[in-house]
């Protein structure tokens, strides 16, 4: 089982969510390290859900799946960051 983090993301949807953002918006890193310590800016949360979106809809055809549904539920997740 996952270890729990700030506002119930869990360290492997971190570990994801910072490989997304290093290669489509790298700008948005550091923002990780505020997730569930501070506000986050509309901004930065804007930016990092259209990164995870452009994650989920460039998934390869048939291999969507598993992955497709752990982005899902990390945009949903997000939503309160």
């Amino acid at each position: 089982m996952d270890a729990v983090t700030r506002q119930g993301l869990v360290l492997t949807d971190l570990a994801a969510l910072r490989e997304i953002l290093l290669r489509r918006d790298p700008d948005l890193a550091p923002v990780l390290e505020r997730i569930g310590t501070q506000p986050l800016a509309p901004i930065d949360r804007e930016r990092i859900r259209r990164a995870v979106v452009d994650e989920l809809c460039e998934l390869p055809d048939g291999e969507g799946g598993r992955q497709a549904l752990l982005l899902v539920d990390l945009l949903d997740r997000l939503g309160g960051a």
